[in-house]
């Protein structure tokens, strides 16, 4: 497996991890239940955790992509901003429960302002870092960048019915 794929495979792990996260935290808030917010804590720290390595094999996937003809230099450069702030928006996070799970343990009591706060950050880190999974599809995916890209990049790589397929190796 190399970079790119595993770029590809780890990105879901933040996104999908923080809905359910954001989730977990809303019930833990309406159902006023200590244990769940405690398990919502806990797991926000291992899915924050989860955007480092990600963040980590797309600096190295655009190492392998960033020269291919069909890659977008503009495109790259903006999925690569937005997930250096998703980055860091997942690691202030991270902090974040960590120093609440520490104040709960002194204290033996996770106040509802506190779980509805998480609630809060962790539905902007879902929206940051779904946006920043969708910067990233338009890099490999011209069929969501647009229709006129879709057209002319179908129009350009497969053949018209009655036409034989274009290959390079024919020239």
């Amino acid at each position: 497996m190399d970079a790119v794929h595993l770029h590809l495979v780890l990105t879901h792990l933040p996104i999908v991890g923080t809905f359910f996260v954001t989730a977990t935290f809303l019930w833990a808030a309406f159902r006023k239940e200590p244990a769940i917010g405690r398990f919502a804590l806990y797991a926000s720290v291992a899915v924050s955790l989860t955007a480092i390595p990600v963040y980590l094999a797309g600096m190295a996937a655009e190492e392998k992509i960033e020269h291919l003809p069909w890659a977008s230099e503009n495109l790259i450069d903006s999925h690569e901003t937005i997930a250096a702030f998703a980055l860091g928006l997942s690691i202030l996070i991270f902090l974040l429960a960590v120093i609440i799970i520490i104040i709960g343990r002194r204290s033996d009591n996770i106040r509802p302002s506190m779980i509805w706060g998480m609630f809060l950050v962790t539905l902007l880190q879902f929206a940051v870092l779904s946006y920043t999974g969708n910067r990233g599809g338009l890099i490999g995916h011209p069929e969501i960048r647009g229709s006129n890209t879709y057209k002319g990049f179908v129009e350009k790589n497969y053949k018209k019915p009655g036409q034989r397929q274009y290959h390079k190796e024919d020239d």
